[in-house]
């Protein structure tokens, strides 16, 4: 019996692809830089709308961690460390009504 998983993003829970063989799925997976966190199987009840039961599935899932998104990260906390410690920045306060003085509104 092929074992089918599904590759999901840790952190943002994103399918990346379905139904694809476990084999295959690992090797995809490390040709894209992901870092495989998780191998998970779990047993579901598949139950239609009209109530008629279908029984249990296995479904086996490989969650990864993509590195672009560790990185935006990183990047957008440091541009925002950058920005609050920044010794020449104003508060939206201070830069309005510094930008009335100098257009003279009073």
């Amino acid at each position: 019996m092929l074992e089918l998983v599904d590759i999901v993003d840790t952190d943002t829970g994103e399918i990346y692809e379905e139904d694809m063989l476990v084999a295959c799925a690992y090797i995809w997976a490390a040709k894209k830089g992901w870092k495989v966190v998780k191998d998970e199987i779990d047993t579901l009840e598949l139950v239609y709308e009209d109530g008629e039961e279908w029984g249990p599935k296995t479904v086996r899932w490989i969650y990864v961690k993509d590195p672009r998104h560790l990185l935006q990260r990183q990047v957008s906390s440091l541009n925002r460390r950058d920005t609050s410690m920044s010794p020449d920045r104003h508060t939206n306060a201070e830069a309005s009504s510094q930008d009335e003085k100098e257009r003279g509104v009073k």
